[in-house]
């Protein structure tokens, strides 16, 4: 199973959403003017097939064998392994002591695994063939010392459930941003810096506003002029408070909910003083230069043809 996927993986479009290759993509063609964002949409068949040929197939040859084993005929296929006590964790002798549960258990294993690749294509089953599918390798990881079969086989149920679940539980709410990043809408390394930053920010949580076109409106900086603003970064949290320089990306690695152990590591004493030193040590010593496309050295890149997915986004 695991080679035939494998194999599979070399024709999917893993590189659609969280991947060095997508954002490589993004910072070859973007620049001050345009972001490009590259296609997100797959096919169904990029879903489907590794449960095809990963559980389904798989599942179908199982039921084969098991049609031919006078222990699965009798119900007992799951009670053997279950019931030594040198491949087992648990002592689970209550559940198989019931002949009942111990029977129905078996032959719902090769009702289900026989019905699996016959039932999958319709929609409405989807939903209780996951559900049993992910309650048996839950059993397995439990009870059986095979722990990479049991969380490999089931991690792929996740591809069962609907893609607008996800959406719910990953989108982005309008408004409810953790932090605003103040950048320089002409600086090539900025522009870089934002496609970096919401690459990382599944959820996006973190708001990028220009200074040359929205830095007025922030309340909060109204104390700092557009000189000071333009030549060091600056965010503003929901509360109102104003960061620069390395504590705006230690608030940034905060507000993304998997980056958070490096906000912390940032905020350590010594590292923190450390960071702080030689991002001051950089900023005083940069060139006083506007950063443009002209004098940083940034050509802008010829654009990709265009894919029925695929955007340009105005910075």
């Amino acid at each position: 199973m695991y080679q035939c996927l494998a194999f599979l993986l070399m024709f999917l479009p893993v590189a659609q959403c969280l991947s060095v290759d997508r954002l490589l993509l993004k910072l070859k063609y973007s620049n001050t003017r345009f972001r490009y964002m590259p296609a997100r949409t797959v096919s169904q068949l990029a879903y489907y097939g590794p449960v095809i040929v990963g559980i389904a197939f798989v599942y179908f040859d199982s039921t084969l064998y098991k049609l031919t084993s006078p222990l699965w005929l009798k119900g007992l296929g799951m009670w053997v392994p279950a019931s030594l006590p040198f491949v087992t964790h648990a002592n689970t002798s209550a559940l198989l002591n019931s002949e009942v549960l111990v029977k129905f258990m078996g032959y719902l294993s090769i009702v289900f695994e026989f019905l699996f690749l016959f039932l999958f294509p319709f929609r409405r089953y989807r939903a209780i063939l996951m559900v049993i599918g992910i309650g048996l390798h839950l059993g397995i990881l439990l009870e059986f010392p095979i722990p990479l079969f049991a969380i490999g086989f089931g991690s792929l149920y996740l591809l069962m459930v609907p893609v607008g679940f996800w959406r719910r539980l990953f989108g982005a709410t309008p408004g409810q941003e953790k932090l605003t990043f103040y950048f320089d809408a002409e600086c090539p390394l900025c522009a870089r810096t934002r496609l970096v930053i919401e690459h990382l920010d599944l959820g996006q949580a973190v708001r990028f506003r220009s200074v040359q076109f929205y830095a007025e409106q922030e309340p909060a900086l109204a104390g700092l002029s557009q000189d000071a603003l333009l030549d060091d970064i600056h965010s503003v949290d929901r509360r109102g408070h104003v960061y620069s320089g390395i504590d705006t990306y230690a608030q940034v690695f905060n507000a993304i909910p998997y980056l958070k152990p490096i906000s912390w590591l940032i905020h350590t004493p010594g590292i923190y003083h450390l960071g702080k030193a030689v991002y001051g040590f950089i900023a005083r010593n940069r060139t006083t230069e506007r950063c443009t496309e002209d004098n940083c050295g940034y050509v802008a890149p010829v654009l990709p043809p265009p894919t029925k997915n695929s955007r340009f986004w105005r910075a």
